[in-house]
């Protein structure tokens, strides 16, 4: 036998070898290679290396930027069931519950040590009645009870899923906290999400968002403004132009003591508040909330708040100013996706799909189910086929554009084992060996497939 005829022996061998022993297809995008996301495609998105880089909008300009990826092949009709991926922070995420913390994010993972209250307010969409709870996602149990006084609430779409609407008429939510610190000297922290529709009901000049007996977040008509009222026509704050008729994350800190140490911050960015009416006064939290008008009078409109409410959580202790700008980011940067399973190479005649199986949703951090760490999700109920592709949405803001680390289709797939023998014909090569059978093979190549197989020819003459 000629040392040909011995490698192509070896090298058919080798493949039919390789057949038997499946072996795992890569299903995940982590980088900017062709089998990761540079075999994708997006206008004005791309993979960035560094610390801080990822698959990110590059040029951020205009509402959105989109992503398509590569093609996913299974080698053979198989099942597509999970979408999973690794986002640097949390996009469009609750905030946790049961006082726990996040994991797993590079950036942005928030901690709920502290938290007394924490509203996601994610009830059916429509009016509530008087009496209805309200529930508290913190774990404490700290869940309010609708008080309706000549107007009225309801559920509506909000930043995450859906938000407390009120009428400006009459209707606020009481709580009550036990563990709220009312000490002296000490800081409990406000953030919520506030679309306020810019009008005065009651005694027509305050608005009140959230409220502890004789200590306020408010705004006041005249003049225009925006902060900490204790009670005495009084109004530590800012200007409230921008603040209407528009979604803005709010972070108040009450301080118990002296309201000119209020904080404030309006989308992440810490404000500089003066004096707008009356003279500082004092204040201080107590174990008594309300949501949406003033405290002083139970069963009576007072001060009402025309607007939406979103998200709203109370901190036993102050934030952190990146502690605040992560809350504000997590709801206004936000990556959306959506796959597709096709019987084509090229997935061209297959539309995406989100959770319901049609092009009119996407998959984000609020699908469920959700968790402490980034994301696994199910797709829609998907026939099997051999490829599978996904898209991803790009909303960036302030310039700044969500990062995504990795991505995987699942479940996890392998090359399809030989079919051999008594299970079914010879799988056929490319090159022209067939298991079960020796066919010529140049040289050259058998060299190459021995050396993918990690062996080394013997080197004899025959």
């Amino acid at each position: 036998m000629s040392e040909h005829s011995v490698l192509r022996t070896a090298a058919c061998a080798c493949l039919c070898g390789l057949a038997a022993h499946a072996q795992p297809i890569n299903q995940t995008d982590q980088d900017g290679s062709a089998l990761g996301f540079g075999g994708g495609s997006g206008a004005g998105v791309a993979w960035v290396d560094g610390g801080s880089g990822g698959l990110q909008w590059v040029s951020p300009a205009g509402p959105k930027g989109t992503f398509t990826s590569r093609v996913f092949d299974a080698l053979q009709p198989a099942s597509w069931t999970t979408l999973a991926w690794t986002p640097a922070r949390p996009y469009l995420k609750e905030l946790p519950g049961g006082g726990r913390s996040e994991v797993g994010y590079d950036a942005g993972a928030i901690d709920m040590t502290g938290n007394v209250l924490l509203l996601h307010l994610n009830g059916a969409k429509g009016p509530l009645d008087g009496g209805a709870l309200v529930l508290d996602d913190s774990g404490l149990g700290n869940n309010g009870a609708v008080q309706l006084t000549g107007g009225g609430m309801s559920y509506d779409g909000g930043i995450f899923n859906q938000a407390l609407s009120f009428d400006g008429f009459g209707g606020h939510v009481d709580f009550t906290l036990p563990t709220v610190n009312v000490g002296s000297n000490q800081v409990v922290s406000v953030s919520l999400w506030m679309y306020w529709r810019g009008t005065f009901g009651g005694s027509g000049q305050w608005a009140d968002v959230i409220a502890f007996p004789g200590y306020d977040l408010t705004s006041s008509q005249t003049p225009p403004g925006f902060g900490f009222n204790t009670a005495q026509s009084d109004l530590w704050g800012i200007p409230s132009t921008g603040l209407t008729s528009t979604w803005v994350h709010i972070v108040a800190e009450f301080f118990n003591g002296s309201a000119n140490q209020c904080l404030l911050f309006v989308n992440g960015v810490p404000q500089t508040q003066s004096q707008l009416l009356g003279t500082t006064g004092t204040g201080s939290a107590a174990p008594t909330v309300r949501l949406g008008d003033d405290t002083r009078a139970p069963g009576v409109v007072s001060y009402p708040f025309d607007g939406l409410l979103d998200e709203v959580a109370l901190w036993n202790r102050a934030l952190s100013p990146s502690e605040v700008r992560d809350l504000y980011r997590r709801g206004v940067e936000q990556l959306t996706f959506q796959v597709r399973a096709c019987s084509d190479a090229t997935c061209s005649t297959t539309p995406f799909v989100g959770p319901d199986g049609t092009g009119n949703t996407s998959f984000s951090e609020l699908t469920p189910p959700v968790s402490l760490g980034p994301p696994t999700v199910a797709w829609p109920p998907t026939p099997n086929a051999r490829f599978a592709q996904y898209a991803v949405t790009f909303v960036a803001q302030d310039a700044v554009s969500p990062v995504l680390d990795s991505v995987t289709l699942g479940p996890p797939h392998t090359t399809p084992a030989d079919a051999g023998g008594a299970s079914g014909p010879p799988t056929r090569y490319s090159v022209g060996c067939d298991c079960g059978e020796t066919n010529a093979l140049p040289g050259t190549l058998a060299l190459l497939l021995l050396a993918r197989c990690g062996r080394k020819p013997l080197r004899r003459n025959y």
